[in-house]
């Protein structure tokens, strides 16, 4: 995103796998394909079925030209920029030396931490359940659970699984989460960030939900929330509800995400109020992202409610009360 608003180019999510962009008064949008390591001309993907932008850390100039006759519009983490909107042109390249990177090649699954999000809210029962909440077929869930037994951090409990320890699954959690991944958009008001997400979900709609330091203020106050995280399986064009774009979360007061991981959302509802909320584990990684002076206090605090007053209605909004 920072390399195309160099360019003039800002970004708008659409969905978990599509974006909008907009130069100006035009705008296009593009589904987005991400590959996380450098590709050679032999590994540029097929002439795409649809208008697509093509993100890479980096391409030489023959795997470019490539990319470019096969359709593509690309863009790159090191600084190339080749996108046609309403038929003008935007390009340009990298100066000064390449970033260094640390990605993990291959696609993200999120099996293991959807299935530790439930046994984080209470025991649960079958493989079956697991499958049905996370997406995957029950041979992949006996491969995760048995990953999770031998790493110590759940325990067959008579016919149920647990938690061994609730603090250190959290943990685990917490250190290992790869992000909630899908396409997502930064903007920026003057407005307090509650009337933010007010207008934010006035515009998206019954399935957003709310996280960071909303959510957090919501379930266990501490501090004055600073910014809104709110997730969305749609995006929205916010410039036409007060707020205006910005290239980068730094500079927003308010981010909007299309992740690929539902496992954010709950399966039933956990309102406050008129507001929906995501996941509690996932209100905290928000909150350690920001790592604002006092996001730990904030995290304990939360922690502390889900333990507490909290813990029936997260279990019964994950589907866990057996009660």
């Amino acid at each position: 995103m920072d390399v195309l608003a160099d360019n003039g180019v800002t970004v708008e999510n659409v969905d978990a796998s599509s974006v909008c962009l907009r130069v100006s008064e035009t705008s296009a949008h593009r589904r987005l394909i991400q590959r996380d390591y450098p590709l050679t001309p032999g590994h540029i993907p097929p002439v795409p079925h649809e208008p697509s932008l093509l993100v890479v850390p980096r391409l030489s100039e023959r795997a470019l030209t490539v990319a470019l006759d096969r359709g593509w519009d690309v863009v790159t983490d090191d600084g190339t920029v080749r996108i046609t909107v309403d038929g003008t042109v935007l390009g340009g390249h990298a100066s000064g030396p390449p970033p260094v990177l640390h990605r993990k090649r291959g696609p993200r699954s999120y099996a293991a931490h959807t299935m530790a999000r439930q046994l984080l809210a209470g025991d649960v029962a079958t493989q079956s359940v697991f499958a049905e909440r996370s997406g995957v077929g029950q041979s992949r869930v006996s491969r995760v659970l048995s990953t999770l037994v031998e790493n110590r951090l759940i325990t067959r409990n008579g016919k149920s699984w647990a938690a061994t320890h609730w603090h250190t699954l959290l943990d685990w959690w917490l250190n290992t989460y790869p992000g909630p991944g899908g396409t997502a958009s930064y903007w920026y008001s003057l407005d307090p960030v509650t009337v933010q997400s007010e207008n934010a979900l006035g515009a998206l709609g019954d399935n957003a939900v709310v996280s960071g330091d909303i959510a957090a203020d919501l379930l266990a106050p501490w501090r004055r929330p600073t910014r809104a995280t709110i997730y969305s399986p749609q995006g929205a064009n916010l410039a036409e509800h007060g707020f205006t774009p910005t290239s980068n979360r730094s500079d927003a007061t308010l981010t909007l995400i299309s992740p690929r991981d539902e496992g954010l959302y709950l399966p039933a509802s956990w309102r406050v109020g008129n507001t929906n909320l995501a996941d509690p584990i996932q209100v905290l990684y928000d909150i350690h992202l920001h790592n604002s002076g006092d996001a730990s206090d904030a995290a304990k605090t939360l922690v502390e409610a889900l333990m507490g007053r909290h813990r029936q209605r997260w279990q019964q909004a994950t589907g866990n009360d057996h009660d």
